[in-house]
């Protein structure tokens, strides 16, 4: 500020020197960056300075975790790690849970620190608000298994497609299986002797 007479900064020569005494590990806050000549001229001009302030804000954390597929958009604290530390620094997550772009099976993107809290000597150095990263989902495991029958030698029995003789566990959320289709080892003819056949269930 000061030029004068459609003056502009090309009236400038030389640089000033800047210095600061943060570095990259240095926490959050605000720092005096003191502003000197050093070979800075100006014709026509006497130069005076002003000292400027340095503000650190919090580093937003990145993510990365693992888990199996729960049918929900949630990444629990527990399956994370903080993937953008500075230096030695040592943050874990320690509640709540991070989102992500969706529930299903594959690499998902964490779109929301979410209710993410974090812990650590240095944990007010970073932030939850801005996290980025990504969590990988594999498939959840789900059984299915026929429900037991009988039948009476002499008669027939038929299995196929569209049976709802099984009961399930591992669904997640409110998913749900409508039918299978079920296969017999034997035992469907009049004739069969009597004995035990297992029963297949498949195409859930």
């Amino acid at each position: 500020s000061g030029l004068v007479n459609g003056d502009t900064t090309s009236v400038l020569s030389g640089s000033p020197i800047l210095t600061n005494s943060s570095t990259t590990t240095t926490g959050v806050g605000s720092y005096v960056i003191t502003n000197s000549a050093g070979s800075l001229s100006a014709s026509n001009y006497s130069l005076f300075f002003t000292n400027g302030t340095l503000t650190i804000n919090p580093r937003p954390i990145g993510l990365a975790g693992t888990r199996a597929y729960d049918a929900t958009t949630n990444a629990s604290f527990s399956i994370l790690t903080i993937t953008n530390l500075v230096g030695s620094d040592s943050i874990t997550t320690s509640s709540g849970s991070a989102w992500t772009t969706n529930a299903n099976v594959g690499t998902n993107a964490i779109v929301s620190g979410g209710t993410l809290t974090i812990s650590g000597a240095k944990s007010t150095n970073y932030t939850t608000t801005g996290a980025t990263g990504s969590i990988t989902v594999s498939n959840a495991p789900l059984t299915v298994t026929a429900n037991n029958d009988t039948k009476t030698y002499g008669n027939t029995k038929t299995y196929g497609a569209g049976s709802t003789a099984f009961t399930s566990s591992g669904l997640q959320g409110l998913e749900s299986i409508g039918s299978v289709t079920i296969t017999a080892s034997g035992g469907l003819g009049a004739t069969a002797p009597p004995g035990v056949y297992s029963l297949t269930p498949s195409a859930a």
